[in-house]
């Protein structure tokens, strides 16, 4: 395995996804398996996250997507526009 998926936590999109999913209180699971993959339980404010175990399987705009979708759900109207603002500033 010359690729391991631990480089994956060193992106700027997953960390910072992470931290806001911390911050907003979100039970947040985490697995590996071949393909990204990104699944958010709005009843339950549960993300499941899986990652590969190879960084070149790796799929970003998966994470980037499915945490703006999560924004849209979750955040108040009045900081929709910010937070998904902070979203792009990190793509760039």
């Amino acid at each position: 395995m010359e690729n391991l998926n631990n480089e994956i936590f060193k992106t700027k999109i997953f960390y910072e996804f992470f931290m806001y999913c911390m911050k907003n209180r979100l039970k947040y699971n985490m697995d590996v398996s071949n393909k990204t993959h990104l699944n958010f339980n709005q009843k339950e404010k549960t993300i499941t996250v899986i990652i590969p175990n190879d960084i070149n399987e790796y799929n970003e705009k998966i994470i980037f997507d499915g945490w703006k979708d999560i924004i849209n759900k979750i955040e108040p109207e009045e900081n929709i526009i910010e937070t998904l603002n902070f979203l792009e500033n990190l793509s760039k």
